[in-house]
Parts: structure tokens; sequence; C-alpha cells
């Protein structure tokens, strides 16, 4: 994360082969008891810095729209998370509704140009 808030906050590009590691260090794991420590350590490592490193995650999801590498959907449980709109293991709301656009539950708030294009690719590089 803290790559992404520096490059983000400094326009440092980063090569793809970076990218996709750094995407790839966002997958999170879950223990039989639904927990997910690897995200808890990051809420501890970064409490005083959320709302920069959602800004951050945000910015650099939002420039993959044009991309035809899906890594960067390895995040998206992060960014969902950060959003505070979703918890890990949350229930559906019961006012959930498939069809809504931007619906807070799916996390799409601010990123959604960029779901849209991924709807729409019809080819892939992975």
């Amino acid at each position: 994360m803290l790559l992404l808030c520096i490059s983000t906050k400094y326009s440092i590009a980063l090569a793809p082969e970076n990218k996709e590691l750094i995407y790839k260090s966002f997958l999170l794991d879950h223990d039989a008891n639904k927990e997910t420590p690897q995200y808890k350590k990051f809420q501890e490592e970064y409490s005083n810095h959320l709302l920069q490193c959602l800004e951050a995650l945000c910015h650099v999801i939002c420039e993959e729209k044009v991309s035809d590498d899906p890594i960067w959907m390895c995040s998206l449980p992060v960014y969902h998370f950060l959003s505070l709109r979703c918890t890990p293991f949350q229930d559906i709301p019961e006012n959930y509704e498939h069809s809504a656009e931007n619906h807070g539950w799916w996390g799409i708030i601010g990123i959604h140009d960029t779901i849209k294009n991924l709807k729409a690719m019809t080819k892939w590089t992975r």
C-alpha cells in the first residue's frame, strides 16, 4: 500500500510487473472462523492513513479502466473494506437490489467507470 500511496502522490508510473506484485499483495486469506488476519494487520499498521490509502487505491483502480489486464481486481476486496461500505463476511443487506447502478454495498462507488469498462471487455491479456 505504501508504494501505491507514494506513486500516486508523486505521479510515478509503475511497470506492469510491479503493478502485478502490488495488486497480488492485496489478496486476503481467511481462517476457519471467517477472520481476515491480513486485513486486521493492515488496519492496525495504516490506522492513521486509511483515507489516504483509499484515495490512492481508488486512483490506481480508475487508471486501470482502459487496461486489458484484470490483475487490478485483486485489490477490490481491500478497496471495498476501506470504503467502509462493507466488512469481511458481511451479510447482504435486506434492501439489496442487484440491478442498482451505484449500490453502496457493491463497493463500486468511485470506480463505476472502471467496472463499466470491465464488463465491456471482450479480450484479456491473462
